[in-house]
């Protein structure tokens, strides 16, 4: 059912949301990547909030927070704030829901180089989100977990086209994406993590369902991001074997841990970066925000893009001048074969 229009006047938004950006050895990629997502979304670089492992040394004797400093400063984003992190990805979260207890908070990867959208239901396209939407759109996720009394919300962890539902806001069990998520912190803390730094979406997403009761996703915008890049918390176990074999233990532990949410699944096919588990079916219908989907334009004859006004006429007198030499032809063919007879 409808749930929202997204272009609602009656939409509050709320500007003063901080977002808070794990960060490991990737200030070029964050300013480049993350950094330049949210300005052209027109974010205060004010309420942005960089959290570092400040104990971290690099091998030319420079420490994390004065690298992260200059090269900030130098690129224009000196109003970004800098504050102590952990060495671990599980770390960094529980600092920043420490810093941002009793608050929302917007949780961002260091290397989202943009945030897109599907909006034909029938066409696998899509297109950067609009400028002037993000804002709207997490305004509306906030107001959907406030009503139905969860605490917890993301954008769609799919990046393809094919995988992404436009206008959808699942209500079911599935992975809460890290790379764009808001929390409400203000009347629970957040769950403690403990299992794995390479499962740490997996355990949020199950523990969050299992105290909450529920989520919501929006299936049909998504945060890009290509995983296991060069720096971040994961990039210094170098051998990729041992990590995909510590990640199938951890995914063991937390599908015995909630049987009823997770299953490890060890036949299924995946990349060196995907991980072997399914999410059991729970939860209702999904909730449809208007404004955010539409089933207009005709398809191409390649059936990837709507047909644009100017495309239609142009097949359509391309299609006169074949009728026209076709008759021409005929004409001829008759002609000939009457004067033949005589």
């Amino acid at each position: 059912m409808v749930f929202w229009d997204i272009h609602d006047a009656g939409i509050i938004i709320d500007y003063s949301i901080p977002v808070a950006i794990p960060s490991f050895n990737r200030e070029v990629k964050l300013v480049e990547q993350s950094l330049a997502t949210l300005s052209f979304y027109g974010w205060n670089m004010k309420k942005v909030f960089i959290f570092l492992d400040e104990t971290h040394t690099r091998v030319n004797g420079t420490s994390e927070k004065t690298a992260y400093r200059k090269h900030l400063r130098a690129s224009g984003y000196g109003e970004v704030t800098l504050l102590p992190g952990g060495a671990c990805l599980m770390t960094q979260y529980h600092r920043i829901f420490s810093f941002f207890s009793g608050q929302k908070v917007i949780i961002l990867s260091d290397t989202v180089p943009g945030i897109v959208w599907r909006r034909h239901q029938t066409h696998l396209t899509t297109e950067p989100l609009p400028s002037a939407l993000l804002y709207r759109v997490v305004s509306v996720m906030f107001c959907v977990i406030a009503e139905k009394m969860w605490n917890i919300w993301s954008l769609g962890p799919c990046k393809a086209a094919r995988n992404l539902q436009p206008g959808h806001i699942s209500q079911k069990c599935g992975l809460l994406d890290g790379n764009f998520f808001g929390i409400d912190l203000k009347f629970k803390d957040a769950p403690t993590l403990c299992i794995s730094n390479f499962t740490t979406d997996v355990e949020l997403t199950l523990r969050m369902w299992t105290r909450d009761g529920g989520f919501a996703r929006m299936l049909g915008v998504s945060a890009l991001h290509q995983y296991r890049q060069t720096g971040g918390h994961c990039a210094n176990n170098k051998a990729v074997h041992k990590r995909m074999v510590a990640t199938d233990k951890a995914i063991r532990r937390l599908g015995n841990l909630y049987p009823g949410l997770l299953t490890f699944v060890p036949l299924k096919r995946i990349s060196e970066a995907g991980m072997k588990y399914r999410f059991l079916p729970k939860g209702a219908a999904p909730l449809l925000l208007a404004g955010t989907y539409t089933k207009r334009g005709r398809p191409c004859e390649n059936g990837c893009r709507a047909k644009s006004v100017a495309d239609r006429v142009r097949k359509h007198r391309k299609l006169k001048k074949v009728i026209v030499a076709m008759k021409m032809q005929t004409k001829y063919t008759y002609a000939s074969l009457t004067l033949g007879c005589c």
